[in-house]
């Protein structure tokens, strides 16, 4: 599979031969096995589209947006129990991992569902794989279905020596956030205030740029005062980035500890989760971004930014 590379020729073809395919399969009856070649080139032409989106840079809301519209329109057709039995074994693995992708951008319920209905059609052949099972899992744990990531280890062999941390509920309204006790193993979800918590600050233990961002705020007074006292280092809802990962981080950085986003709808303010990205608030809104940390830092952007949201004086 080409990557985001090729010649216009080639496109029409492609096209031209799935708009065959696709008349053929309107003319059959559903119970018809569908062609091989037209999920994989369905798939081909939505790897390719996933990269050129993705390279474009857009924010993670547009690129999630495209990247769940074009899903849509590729493959719902195909994401149903009785069309799933109609096609063979490598093309349900194809079906699932265009789920994966759209799921990795989209983070959104219907894809979850997909995954789930390819995954449970692999194992009622007896074909499923163990990769598959762990992507289904970490799908699970980053949707926040803690009770069915638990219940789907213990049916999977691959997954029993997985443990889910246990979560408490002390929210009252969103946008709300996990904070991560002990090692890991246990969570606890609480309402986040804008208004005190005045600066977010998308980031990740695993991101070098963050821990650059974090080593700089903590050399300089000023700036190491003004974050310890209204900044919340929030890490994106994703797969990789283990709790545990994130409780080690805190012990060793307690004034920059770090919690997760619950769900990415909760915080619609945040339009980039890549790391690190600072969100600078005045009454509940968002008066200034600053985003990455080259090697040269950002502190003049930061301190221009605490102007603006008024934590410093004008």
């Amino acid at each position: 599979m080409s990557y985001g590379s090729g010649n216009v020729s080639r496109y029409v073809v492609a096209y031209l031969f799935a708009a065959v395919v696709t008349c053929t399969l309107m003319a059959c009856s559903h119970r018809q096995a569908v062609r091989p070649a037209s999920i994989e080139a369905t798939f081909n032409r939505f790897y390719e589209f996933e990269g050129r989106a993705y390279r474009g840079d857009p924010t993670t809301l547009a690129l999630a947006s495209r990247i769940r519209n074009r899903y849509r329109t590729d493959f719902s057709r195909y994401q149903t129990s009785d069309a799933l039995r109609t096609v063979g074994n490598d093309d349900l693995v194809l079906l699932f991992r265009a789920a994966d992708i759209a799921f990795f951008y989209t983070v959104s319920p219907f894809t979850l569902r997909d995954l789930q209905l390819d995954s449970a059609e692999l194992h009622r052949r007896g074909v499923a794989r163990e990769a598959l099972d762990e992507r289904l899992y970490a799908a699970l744990i980053e949707s926040r279905h803690f009770a069915e990531a638990q219940a789907f280890a213990r049916l999977h062999p691959s997954l029993q020596g997985d443990s889910v941390a246990r979560v408490s509920d002390r929210s009252r309204a969103a946008p709300t956030a996990l904070l991560v006790r002990g090692r890991g193993a246990t969570l606890e979800r609480r309402s986040v205030d804008i208004n005190k918590n005045r600066i977010v600050v998308v980031s990740s233990p695993l991101c070098h740029f963050s821990q650059h961002a974090v080593r700089s705020i903590e050399a300089d007074q000023f700036l190491r005062e003004r974050f310890r006292d209204h900044a919340l280092w929030l890490v994106p809802p994703d797969e990789s980035t283990t709790f545990s990962t994130v409780a080690k981080w805190n012990q060793v950085h307690p004034n920059e500890a770090m919690q997760f986003a619950y769900r990415r709808e909760e915080w619609p303010m945040i339009d980039r989760w890549e790391t690190p990205v600072f969100y600078f608030f005045r009454n509940g809104r968002v008066v200034a971004k600053v985003i990455g940390w080259p090697a040269a830092g950002r502190k003049a952007e930061i301190r221009r930014a605490l102007r603006i949201s008024r934590l410093v004086d004008l």
